[in-house]
């Protein structure tokens, strides 16, 4: 198995909140690379709480032809359960007396955005999704609304979707690729959590602007660039990248690992054919002086940092 890969069972075995932290993470690194807010995403991690029929709600406008989002805006709703038939689907949609949609949706469809039903816990084929698509979309079409898009995915659909961006890869399963994510490498490194706050000066604020140019500069592009940073040891060069990626339309795309050591040669050359990854942040010596040196590689669509 590749190192930037998850299987269906991965994902039908998380329990309710870790499948929707999941879907949260996956959607957010979806808005990153389409170079849309993150925030415009709003996914409540109160799995108990009533929620009106959406788990989740996109709030900017998706491009058409989007290999996983509807166009336009959408609600997104979670089931991590192991089985799903049709007719839960039907129930899932309506209020709890079955006599109208529930709120949220019904206000969804007033306003023609999408409806996505995520189920975690069971893998479905084409017709059997098609099954719970048809069922939804015939409740939607009784109660007035004949027009309106709806899709279902399962655990196949998603393992596949996580795998196509590796910063999710490495969430879920970290012990496969030697990789963090950036709250990962914010929880075991000091030099970025301490101090807590940062206040760059000027000089640090060009050298921010600069990074960030260069990896914006670079997005969807086909070949690498290389960032460098050389300095004396516990001058701030770590820190300095990691503020610099800790923006909302990065943060979700980094991956980090200590050092080249602790990265086989084959890893590094999965993510260098990957498409879906910026940027990978090195630590290590320089060849001349042994001096510590930080290098950024930015490849096509995420950050990753070694």
């Amino acid at each position: 198995m590749k190192a930037f890969e998850v299987t269906k069972e991965d994902i039908e075995r998380l329990n309710p909140y870790s499948f929707t932290f999941l879907m949260q993470k996956l959607l957010r690194v979806e808005l990153s690379k389409l170079k849309l807010k993150p925030s415009d995403l709003t996914v409540s991690l109160d799995i108990n709480d009533p929620d009106e029929g959406l788990d989740g709600y996109i709030s900017c406008d998706i491009p058409e032809h989007h290999p996983w989002l509807p166009s336009g805006r959408s609600g997104w709703q979670f089931k991590a359960v192991k089985k799903f038939y049709p007719s839960d689907a039907e129930k899932e949609v309506l209020n709890k007396d079955g006599t109208d949609l529930n709120s949220r949706i019904k206000k969804l469809l007033e306003e023609g955005q999408a409806y996505v039903l995520v189920i975690g816990g069971k893998d479905y084929n084409h017709a059997l999704l098609e099954r719970r698509e048809n069922k939804i979309t015939d409740v939607f079409r009784t109660k007035g609304f004949t027009e309106c898009t709806v899709k279902v995915y399962s655990s196949g659909q998603i393992a596949e979707w996580v795998n196509s961006n590796p910063s999710v890869v490495v969430h879920l399963r970290p012990d496969r690729a030697n990789f963090k994510d950036i709250s990962e490498w914010k929880k075991t490194s000091v030099v970025v959590r301490e101090p807590k706050d940062f206040f760059p000066d000027l000089k640090r604020k060009e050298y921010l602007q600069n990074i960030r140019e260069q990896l914006f500069s670079n997005h969807n592009k086909a070949r690498a660039t290389i960032i460098r940073i050389e300095g004396l040891t516990g001058i701030g060069k770590t820190r300095l990248i990691y503020e610099a990626l800790n923006i909302e339309k990065l943060k979700e795309l980094v991956l980090y690992t200590e050092s080249p050591e602790k990265l086989p040669s084959s890893r590094f050359n999965e993510i260098a054919r990957n498409e879906e990854i910026l940027a990978i942040f090195v630590r290590c010596r320089s060849f001349r002086e042994s001096l510590p040196i930080c290098v950024v590689f930015v490849f096509e669509s995420a950050v990753c940092c070694i």
